[in-house]
């Protein structure tokens, strides 16, 4: 299954520009008018329990907004049977020269002409029972895959911290309860401009400068200096209205460009029992990518609303934008299928990839 893009790739001014916060192409409202209902048709991945994908779904946006709907694939999947492994592209290739050579039937010593987009890192198989890949961080240059901003693996350095690169670093560890058993919580991140948090930023093991910010956290916001809204689920049998912090402002709506995006973002699953470190009360973990050029109030409408969620127990917790344009690409591999499920461009070089991998039980 293909649903994919003709590559055009961006140079390092035009993703910082993509990256920033204020690009300015206005476009004409639609009519206004009835809002259709929203749905998300997620579905229980065939021969698994706790991974969903939610593939080919339009999202309507309010009257007004710039577009009527957008379309997007998505994958959701609990962070008690999942985790996500984070790898740098440029070191991948260097150390599976023979694996990456073999799957593309080329001589190891014909590096050059490696092919390293989605598909081309998927068919090398750099992790055992891999469900999905996205790509992550942004490519600094055109064709080489080098990250825009930290990359860190392993706790090796690839690449280093962007001061006027993307606001947030996306940390699969957590330094702040090191040990303490809150793997089932992860990932989290850290805001790349706050002096405080670049010290934890420092110590995180698997890193990657990604944003913005689309929904901030709400365990490390400033909540006087953010736009919140009330969102209503179900906890305990009773209704609760928790806060939302919204990292995109309305009324940046018409001042943001519109493109192809990946998003990756965490639920609050509103369990029962309060303790975090328990398999049970895992998060769930999501990655979307659109087939619609969007901006990033329009995801963020999206991923504020009960129906993308379509669970009366679960919330948002957070959401980052990562990379956007011809580079947002997603490989997805089911048990019943014999190819993989290709959403957007997976053909382009990439510079950081995020693979979704099963837990040891």
């Amino acid at each position: 299954m293909r649903m994919n893009r003709r590559a055009r790739p961006f140079g390092r001014a035009a993703v910082l520009a993509l990256v920033g916060a204020n690009l300015s192409i206005q476009r004409p409202a639609r009519a206004e008018g009835l809002q259709p209902a929203n749905h998300v048709d997620w579905q229980m991945a065939p021969g698994e329990q706790y991974f969903e994908t939610a593939l080919g779904q339009s999202w309507f946006l309010p009257a007004g907004a710039r577009i009527e709907k957008f379309q997007f694939s998505a994958i959701r999947f609990n962070l008690g049977y999942f985790q996500l492994k984070l790898l740098g592209v440029a070191d991948f290739a260097k150390r599976h020269q023979k694996d990456i050579a073999a799957s593309q039937k080329i001589i190891p010593q014909l590096s050059s002409l490696f092919e390293l987009g989605s598909m081309q890192i998927y068919n090398a198989k750099p992790y055992d029972d891999i469900l999905a890949l996205v790509s992550a961080g942004f490519p600094a240059s055109e064709g080489k895959p080098i990250n825009l901003g930290l990359l860190k693996v392993d706790g090796m350095t690839q690449s280093q911290l962007l001061e006027d690169g993307p606001s947030a670093v996306l940390c699969l560890d957590s330094p702040a309860y090191q040990g303490q058993g809150f793997q089932f919580q992860l990932p989290t991140f850290y805001k790349a401009d706050n002096e405080s948090q670049q010290k934890l930023i420092a110590q995180c093991k698997d890193a990657v400068q990604i944003g913005p910010r689309i929904i901030e956290d709400p365990a490390a916001t400033a909540k006087d200096n953010v736009t919140q809204i009330s969102y209503s689920r179900t906890k305990s049998g009773k209704k609760e209205d928790v806060p939302v912090f919204l990292g995109i402002p309305q009324k940046m709506e018409v001042n943001r460009s519109a493109y192809f995006r990946s998003v990756i973002a965490l639920d609050d699953p509103g369990s029962e029992n309060n303790d975090k470190r328990s398999r049970s009360l895992a998060r769930n973990g999501y990655i979307i990518v659109t087939e619609t050029a969007v901006n990033l109030w329009e995801l963020q409408n999206m991923l504020s609303s009960s129906n993308f969620y379509d669970n009366r127990n679960y919330a948002p917790n957070w959401a980052l934008n990562m990379v956007g344009g011809d580079y947002a690409g997603l490989v997805v591999k089911l048990r019943d299928s014999k190819d993989p499920i290709k959403v957007g461009n997976t053909d382009i070089v990439q510079a950081s990839m995020l693979a979704v991998v099963r837990r040891d039980p």
